[in-house]
């Protein structure tokens, strides 16, 4: 290994010190809540502002997406009551990330959406600023073989972060699942549609993108590393609208589902491998990859 290599591997391996411990010596009884519940007095709960002047730029090897341009035997719609969930199953091929921050595989397990009732409906923030709709792919780290295991470690769960912008244009992609909301509309129903490759919807970043440790709390708290690409994707207003078809289990509609970013922060975020030394804009606007969508 070059001393390059070996700079950058020790940098991973430094980068989330601040906020996690290895787990490796921890045995599965040791592993407990209160064991988690250590990491996060040390750890900002998410979401949370990303203050782009304050972030800490560094160098990383890219990103590797592996897979992502498969499509999957099988593709499930769900209304949970709480968010919609996209659900691909691969037989084989699963989809998978490696490279950056990581040194092991993180498997790629669903999608779901964060919404408001108008255009603020995003759960992150940047500096202060909210966006319509935020989009979560859910990983986890290949070596647990379960997320429901993978949930239990500090190094186990990994969320990309995408944010969804007004457009005057619809976006074809969403379509493919908005259209089939009128037959979900109601708590815990679900609908298997046509599968497309997964990056069709989510696009694969290699560099530029806002990274840092946290968690989210749901029964309890879960360690999770966070990843959020600066290129936003672009959806219509009447699509934004039609997340309003689903109800919770109550039959209430659910017109806000967005978390308020935490505002009691000084957690360290790093923005990785910039384009520019300085960054002056907070978003990228959308890469020639996927505007030929929108044309």
């Amino acid at each position: 290994m070059s001393s390059d290599e070996l700079n950058k591997s020790n940098q991973n391996n430094q980068i989330f010190d601040r906020c996690s411990h290895s787990t490796s010596n921890i045995s599965q009884d040791e592993n407990t809540t209160g064991q988690k519940n250590k990491i996060f007095s040390r750890c900002s709960e998410s979401p949370i502002d990303i203050n782009v002047i304050n972030t800490q730029q560094i160098q990383l090897p890219e990103l590797k997406w592996m897979n992502y341009d498969k499509c999957p035997e099988r593709m499930e719609l769900t209304n949970s009551g709480e968010t919609l969930i996209l659900l691909p199953d691969w037989n084989e091929e699963t989809p998978y990330v490696q490279g950056g921050p990581f040194e092991e595989d993180y498997i790629f397990s669903r999608i779901h959406f964060h919404w408001g009732q108008s255009v603020n409906g995003s759960e992150h923030t940047v500096d202060g600023v909210r966006m319509p709709l935020e989009m979560h792919a859910i990983h986890f780290k290949k070596e647990y073989l379960k997320m429901k295991l993978a949930k239990e470690y500090d190094d186990g769960m990994l969320i990309m972060v995408y944010f969804l912008e007004l457009k005057s244009n619809h976006n074809p992609i969403l379509d493919r699942l908005l259209s089939k909301l009128s037959h979900i509309q109601h708590a815990d129903t679900k609908l298997f549609i046509e599968p497309f490759p997964i990056d069709d919807l989510l696009k694969p970043f290699l560099s530029d993108y806002y990274m840092y440790y946290g968690s989210i709390v749901t029964s309890e708290p879960t360690p999770v590393h966070w990843l959020v690409a600066r290129q936003v994707i672009a959806l219509s207003p009447e699509q934004l609208k039609l997340f309003h078809q689903l109800r919770k289990p109550n039959d209430v509609t659910i017109y806000d589902n967005a978390r308020k970013a935490n505002p009691f922060t000084n957690q360290l975020i790093y923005h990785v491998n910039p384009t520019h030394r300085f960054t002056n804009s907070t978003l990228s606007p959308i890469p020639v990859l996927c505007k030929k969508q929108f044309e």
